[in-house]
């Protein structure tokens, strides 16, 4: 397809380039030759999008001049074909009706050469020099009406599956903990796939039914992310940084309206299902960032009925299970900053619930950062246990625990293309037992230490620095304790999670 687009592109003048160039006031290369041209748009990050889009256009444009010209060549050759039919159909009664007439050979013999001349064309009214060019230009336009039809169709699809495939990444890529946690900009994703689409759905030529309601939704579904990232950001929201209730109710309301545009739509079950799936696990995530920018306990228990909501949906749907384990488990811990020593007991029984859910998700099908952050889920249940056994004063059983908190960070850091917070999320761990040893009276300063050089690791990763690093810090209480236990450390972390 690559080749198909630089071919096609190559015939296109170096002038017509240049004016291209100068109409979007994109800035020249240095080398201005036709190659360099080709090679900057097809290649830059910034213009690519466009270039293949315009290309698409060319191409659906090129197809209806193509078709015209077959159409017209084919009535052309309709009409030859039917005048033809008739001068021989005439003249084929007439020689019938002389030989029948037992009329002279000379006549018939001159009839019969007629019908000849008409039948092949030798130098009849239409020769079969005429014939046989209405025949190759017809001929001619149709195999590149096939051709550039198939490159169109093939291109389309390719377009659609790319966009079907990161609406998908985008959607499963969102999370509660960490809202985006991605290595690419989600703004540029979403931005890039909505000219594609506006691209599909205006070019001229016929989308079949199917592909005209599969663009609408994805349409819409990219414009309602888009709005949550221009509101909210890709960074974690933090209280410190509190985005108007205002705001936080117009992305409600947008993905409650595209919650019933997808009901009504006439969409297959299983499509119709997945659709839902998301929808309810986006807004149970605007629910859970505003609750975490803004505290109120309604929220939580609003995004886990909208979590909940997609996985019964969906039980497959991965995010929504992980994303519903995390809500069960803040509530948790809401719960036990009120609860006496043997109320938190109690507590950690109820950890069960979301570990199943996560243990379930561990082997539903999902890309690996997806499994990555479900590990990360369940390294965060396991700190969760140890920090209400530590408060019950049983420290062996939360060093056991805290041990199977690292575990499971591991198991997360070992799948491919991890997501940068399994490394914050073990650094954490690690600190936690440091301050575990600080608190029986015997500080480890090497185990402190690991858990300084483990965040700063974290802190060099993009996907981690695209995060809002000193929201964290302020999120997490393990790192407040640490920097009491060990104040050699704390302007370390500090400077690694960027607060001053």
């Amino acid at each position: 397809m690559e080749e198909d687009i630089n071919n096609y592109l190559d015939q296109v003048t170096l002038e017509e380039l240049l004016q291209y160039f100068e109409d979007r006031k994109i800035p020249l290369p240095s080398d201005v030759c036709k190659k360099t041209l080709i090679h900057f748009l097809l290649d830059s990050k910034d213009h690519k999008t466009d270039a293949r889009a315009a290309v698409l256009l060319e191409l659906r444009n090129s197809a209806r001049l193509l078709q015209r010209s077959i159409r017209e060549s084919t009535d052309k050759l309709e009409k030859v074909i039917d005048d033809v039919d008739s001068r021989r159909q005439t003249l084929s009664d007439e020689l019938k009706r002389e030989v029948g007439g037992v009329r002279t050979l000379t006549k018939v013999h001159a009839l019969f050469m007629v019908l000849i001349t008409v039948a092949t064309g030798a130098g009849g009214f239409w020769s079969v020099g005429k014939l046989k060019e209405l025949g190759e230009s017809a001929s001619m336009a149709d195999t590149n009406l096939k051709r550039v039809t198939a490159l169109v169709d093939s291109y389309s699809a390719h377009v659609l599956r790319m966009a079907r495939d990161d609406l998908s990444a985008v959607m499963d890529g969102a999370s509660t903990r960490w809202f985006w946690d991605t290595d690419r900009s989600q703004t540029e994703v979403v931005a890039s796939n909505l000219k594609m689409i506006q691209a599909l759905r205006q070019a001229p030529g016929k989308n079949t039914a199917e592909m005209d309601a599969e663009l609408t939704m994805m349409a819409l579904q990219y414009e309602a992310i888009q709005h949550l990232l221009t509101v909210v950001g890709e960074a974690e929201p933090t209280a410190g940084n509190k985005i108007p209730i205002t705001d936080f109710a117009n992305i409600e309301k947008e993905w409650l309206e595209l919650e019933t545009k997808v009901q009504n739509a006439s969409l297959a079950p299983a499509d119709k299902s997945r659709l839902l799936s998301h929808v309810h696990n986006m807004l149970g995530i605007t629910l859970y960032q505003r609750h975490s920018m803004w505290g109120n306990g309604q929220d939580l228990n609003s995004a886990m009925k909208r979590f909940r909501d997609a996985h019964e949906i969906n039980p497959v749907y991965v995010p929504a299970a992980s994303n519903l384990a995390v809500v069960l488990l803040d509530i948790i811990e809401l719960a036990s900053a009120k609860a006496n020593a043997d109320e938190r007991l109690k507590l950690e029984r109820e950890i069960d619930a979301p570990v199943a859910l996560l243990m379930q998700a561990t082997s539903g099908n999902q890309s690996m950062k997806t499994r990555s952050k479900v590990f990360n889920n369940l390294a965060y249940s396991s700190l969760q246990r140890a920090a209400l056994r530590e408060s019950a004063g049983d420290l062996p059983s939360a060093l056991k625990h805290a041990n199977a908190a690292v575990d499971w960070a591991k198991l997360g850091i070992e799948q491919s293309g991890a997501a940068g917070v399994l490394f914050a999320t073990r650094a954490e761990i690690v600190a936690y037992k440091a301050c575990l040893s600080a608190a029986q009276g015997v500080p480890d300063n090497i185990m402190a230490s690991e858990a300084l050089k483990l965040l700063k690791d974290a802190q060099g990763r993009y996907d981690f620095k695209a995060q809002n690093a000193s929201g964290f810090f302020k999120r997490s209480p393990i790192f407040a304790k640490f920097v009491d236990s060990y104040k050699d450390k704390r302007q370390g972390v500090l400077e690694s999670v960027g607060v001053t």
